[in-house]
């Protein structure tokens, strides 16, 4: 099957937004939902209008952040979509950055027992997993501790295992990892993904994290109707309604007089 091309008026959109770091939130996002929607070959396309229009200007240590953030996106959405696509669409993403902006280093460099039994060098570990549960549990309670519509006790009360991957691995590892991508950039990031994998409740919820955190609803909105118009663009047709942006104010009001 062929690629599609995503037309010129497609990226006018992003060639006029006048920050730069909205701007590369802008590419992550499309790459990201370009994966989710297995539509990974679209990516070369992409990362060719953000070298052009981003990278190409700066200098080397500019534009290897913009490729690590790149990276980054994909890696935090792998917690969302899984291995299999994120590890396709990365693999596409690296084929077209030059290869003087790979990153050479594991970032989450951790030890486990049976390393440190083998004489590894802890210098080399960024932290142990005790550190990163503490940072991931803080993680999940900041997005979802506020919202009443939230079961927090589900998901252990499903599956304690299943809690634990979540929980102390997902969100310890992946999400809560915030050396490159903060916890708001990571918001919009799986709020880009999850649009892609059409998992309504789980993005209704997290959008209202996102806005109990400082989001900005407009961009939320602009988020929304960019990956349904790149779904729209794709042919792409989805099982559910998608989800409005919700609203937090009727849960904010109802919480302070508790």
């Amino acid at each position: 099957m062929a690629t599609p091309r995503l037309e010129d008026d497609f990226f006018r959109q992003v060639e006029m937004i006048d920050s730069q770091a909205v701007k590369v939130r802008w590419y992550y996002c499309v790459i990201v939902n370009l994966g989710a929607l297995n539509y990974s070959d679209v990516i070369p396309q992409v990362w060719e209008h953000c070298w052009m229009h981003v990278c190409e200007p700066l200098g080397h240590e500019e534009r290897f952040r913009v490729a690590q953030k790149l990276r980054e996106a994909l890696i935090k959405a792998c917690g969302i979509m899984g291995p299999a696509k994120t590890g396709t669409a990365i693999r596409t993403l690296g084929k077209c950055i030059p290869s003087d902006l790979n990153d050479p280093e594991v970032r989450r460099q951790a030890l486990c027992s049976l390393q440190v039994g083998l004489g590894a060098d802890w210098n080399r570990a960024k932290e142990d997993q005790a550190t990163a549960s503490k940072r991931g549990y803080a993680l999940h309670n900041k997005i979802y501790g506020r919202n009443p519509d939230f079961d927090t006790n589900a998901t252990p009360a499903a599956s304690p295992d299943y809690a634990f991957v979540v929980r102390d691995l997902l969100y310890g590892r992946v999400f809560s990892f915030d050396e490159i991508l903060d916890d708001l950039e990571t918001g919009y990031v799986i709020v880009a993904t999850l649009i892609g994998i059409d998992c309504q409740y789980q993005l209704r919820n997290h959008m209202k994290g996102m806005l109990y955190n400082g989001a900005v609803r407009e961009e939320l909105q602009e988020l929304r109707d960019l990956c349904l118009d790149l779904a729209k663009r794709l042919g792409v047709v989805f099982r559910s309604e998608p989800a409005p942006i919700p609203s937090i104010e009727d849960n904010i009001s109802t919480t302070a007089t508790r």
